[in-house]
């Protein structure tokens, strides 16, 4: 099955929002040559913007972040959560404007989600009025971006039934066939355990586990971030499932070891895969018409590092 299922028409997009934040349409071309990819796109999480000493370094990462995201040209970027720190705190509210002030300098369509730090109602006012948005780029791609995170201190996910309604149109109505639909949010599906968080979705976990297999051949991936542990990622029910690595620090969760060390007894005891690299940074995400290539991009320096995702 391809990735893609050709060039077609846009559908109607159920319930995106009028005035979710976007930018002109970018240059990149549609049509591969030479092995190009089809078209690009860009994701981004846990910018953290206010964090206790390190207000300027993040929001200088932050600023740093739009910037080499508007040098890759992507068609258009993804944001999965936790915009700011500790956003549920009055005297944090300023740092969405900031957040956003930069964030208006991208030069392509971009979406956001709220993560466990970024209270509705203060997302709603400064980031987008809708927390849950289709975006679909020329008919070859729906992203779907939805809210899952439990607000603090809690750290699991939770899906509603009016939700998990509002996920099954919008995957049913993605134009086109073929896996050409992903799923971005701020926690993981995945069910996981030490020496990984344990953070997931538990509430409505059934519900949404039944959606996942009656749309297993057309969702591609889903993405998400929250773990700040570089790029981590399984693959259950046929469905990529990927955390994006934190713009403001990662973690290595095996202490005391070397990477490579580390990585193998973190696979060995968790499953999936970690790549050897946790600067902070963001992805570039290459489409072709059979596979997806993730590519981290670390802050201010580059990376081999990079996973393949092909059709499961």
């Amino acid at each position: 099955m391809m990735l893609l299922g050709g060039r077609f028409g846009r559908a109607q997009e159920p319930g995106a929002p009028s005035e979710t934040p976007v930018a002109p349409q970018s240059a990149t071309p549609e049509t591969a040559t030479d092995g190009a990819p089809r078209f690009t796109f860009a994701m981004a999480s846990d910018s953290h913007i206010g964090a206790a000493k390190k207000t300027s370094k993040y929001t200088q990462q932050w600023a740093t972040t739009v910037e080499e995201i508007n040098e890759f040209h992507p068609a258009f970027t993804l944001f999965l959560g936790d915009l700011v720190d500790f956003g549920e705190k009055p005297e944090h509210h300023a740092h969405y404007a900031t957040w956003m002030e930069t964030a208006k300098k991208l030069t392509a369509p971009w979406l956001a989600v709220p993560g466990n730090h970024d209270p509705v109602e203060v997302f709603q006012k400064y980031i987008a009025k809708e927390t849950d948005a289709v975006h679909d780029h020329q008919g070859l791609l729906r992203a779907i971006t939805f809210h899952d995170a439990q607000p603090n201190p809690k750290h699991d996910a939770t899906a509603t039934p009016a939700q998990i309604e509002w996920l099954d149109r919008a995957i049913s109505e993605a134009p086109g066939s073929g896996k050409n639909v992903i799923l971005a949010s701020h926690v993981v599906f995945h069910k996981n355990g030490p020496p990984d968080r344990a953070w997931y979705m538990k509430e409505g976990r059934t519900e949404f586990e039944v959606l996942l297999k009656k749309h297993q051949s057309r969702i591609f991936a889903m993405f998400t971030g929250h773990y700040h542990n570089g790029l981590r990622g399984w693959n259950d029910l046929g469905i990529h499932e990927v955390m994006m690595p934190a713009v403001c620090y990662n973690l290595v969760r095996i202490k005391g070891k070397s990477i490579p060390e580390a990585i193998q007894e973190w696979t060995e005891k968790g499953g999936g895969f970690v790549l050897p690299e946790f600067r902070p940074g963001w992805i570039q995400a290459e489409v072709y018409v059979d596979r997806m290539v993730l590519k981290y991009k670390p802050l201010g320096a580059v990376s081999d590092a990079q996973k393949v995702l092909a059709n499961a």
